[in-house]
């Protein structure tokens, strides 16, 4: 009685704990009774049983394999590869099923809450492209349509000089709206799972000069050592992810020093997990962030002191650092925000260094 007492008083703790899977309760329970092999069965939409988990080489695989099946509750059956025990064990026993039961259904109520926060925040993605669409992309078409409108009407009593100005506005126009789209295309990417990441040898010197090709020359310094060993990255990810980075340090740090770096004494360094990664930093000397707008910094549609009033002022649809921050995680690496001495922002990607064939994910 007193064992029993003590047992009945464990499940209790355990069930308000939650700190005990399915899985790990079922081979608690085959040792608690020394099952050859105990499964657990779900009724499925069909009537068919289907096998949920089991614990032991001699668990059945379909109800009839079981030397007992007891049905804790309605849709639920758990077999036993072995005659039940009888007595206060069976008493036990009970209890154990009833926990198992539990067990179960407390995990399906956290899957349930998992698909409705993403669903949650799929619609918010959503409610925010849209709210962009209408907004920050309506601004460079209309400045295409203008352009092109003034240019087809009044050609002939335009110069040459303000014929160049419409077609300028019309490259920027279409530059700024490729830009919105690509960052909204890439974050529906990010918010779905389906990013496919094609691992491979990337050096710094690979994807730099690409990623900085949007970049009015002169804006930005960079000093990148020759010798650097390659990473373990997408080279396209990563130059939509730095191109990004850039931008946004062009944009909220103008006129200012602004320098990419990674140099063979900091750029090769040790992570937590004894792993060896390169790290390249994007230092300007602006405004930076406050320590409490670090986190939101990274978060979709977020823009450095975001108010109404950046709309369609050229700020963006603040896109640019989560999608560099999701790019730059699917890639198995770290974006890291800190403060520039003297004053400013700094932006540290970091990345595994590529170890041979036997590191690239795809042949794993």
């Amino acid at each position: 009685s007193s064992a029993e007492a003590a047992t009945l008083s464990e499940l209790a703790r355990t069930s308000l704990a939650g700190d005990q899977s399915s899985d790990e309760f079922l081979d608690q329970l085959r040792g608690q009774f020394d099952l050859a092999g105990v499964s657990v069965f779900e009724s499925a939409d069909d009537g068919q049983w289907r096998l949920r988990a089991s614990a032991g080489e001699r668990a059945p695989q379909v109800p009839e394999e079981a030397d007992i099946l007891d049905r804790p509750r309605a849709g639920l059956a758990i077999g036993l590869k072995q005659p039940a025990p009888t007595g206060g064990d069976r008493r036990l026993l009970s209890a154990y099923e009833a926990h198992l039961a539990a067990l179960l259904e407390r995990e399906k109520l956290v899957l349930h809450l998992r698909d409705s926060i993403k669903l949650i925040e799929g619609n918010r993605v959503k409610t925010s492209i849209l709210r962009a669409v209408s907004h920050d992309l309506r601004t460079p078409l209309a400045g295409i349509e203008l352009a092109l409108t003034a240019l087809r009407r009044q050609r002939s009593k335009t110069s040459l000089h303000q014929q160049e100005e419409m077609l300028d506005v019309v490259q920027n126009s279409t530059d700024r709206l490729k830009g919105l789209v690509g960052n909204l295309l890439d974050m529906s990417r990010i918010s779905s799972d389906s990013v496919q990441v094609l691992h491979e040898p990337v050096t710094w010197l690979d994807v730099v000069p690409d990623a900085l090709a949007g970049v009015p020359a002169g804006a930005v310094r960079v000093e990148l050592a020759p010798n650097l060993p390659p990473m373990d990255a997408d080279r396209g990810l990563l130059e939509r992810a730095l191109a990004n980075i850039v931008e946004n340090a062009v944009k909220y740090a103008p006129e200012t020093d602004i320098l990419v770096q990674a140099t063979a004494g900091s750029g090769v360094q040790a992570g937590p997990d004894g792993r060896a990664f390169s790290e390249l930093r994007v230092v300007d000397y602006g405004d930076g962030v406050p320590a409490s707008r670090v986190v939101a910094m990274f978060q979709p549609f977020q823009r450095l002191n975001d108010s109404s009033a950046g709309i369609g002022t050229g700020t963006g649809i603040g896109l640019g650092l989560a999608v560099a921050r999701g790019f730059v995680e699917a890639m198995d690496g770290e974006l890291l925000a800190e403060e520039t001495p003297g004053g400013g922002l700094t932006m540290a990607v970091r990345l595994p260094l590529y170890m041979g064939p036997a590191d690239l994910k795809d042949d794993e």
